[in-house]
């Protein structure tokens, strides 16, 4: 059998490097694909009350509280700001973000103003 003499890494590596628009093709789809994974979290915020049902403190070094939170549809978890005056049974504000992945909370800036 004969070698060919064109298959050498020269020749593969200029062969491949002609299909430069299949190249761009699957470029560009990768492109979109991370874009729109980023304008998927964008949504509206929407601003809700819930009750609280349990606060527990989180973190060993520096204490952090998160909220156990009763809304119309079920229980969420949302971390609180620092210095809130948060207990069982207070009325807190949450802002509810709407995308196309999902809901996500996080409690508002006077979460629990009362």
């Amino acid at each position: 059998m004969t070698r060919d003499p064109f298959d050498s890494p020269a020749d593969r590596i200029g062969a491949a490097l002609r299909q430069w628009g299949v190249y761009l093709v699957v470029g560009t789809a990768l492109l979109l694909f991370v874009l729109g994974g980023l304008f998927a979290t964008a949504g509206k915020d929407h601003l809700i009350s819930g009750t609280v049902v349990r606060i527990e403190q989180t973190g060993t070094k520096q204490l952090t509280a998160r909220a156990i939170v009763r809304l119309d549809d079920g229980q969420v978890t949302v971390d609180l700001p620092s210095k809130t005056n948060c207990r069982t049974g207070s009325t807190i504000k949450l802002i509810r973000r709407d995308n196309m992945v999902g809901r996500s909370f996080r409690a508002a800036l006077a979460a629990c103003a009362n």
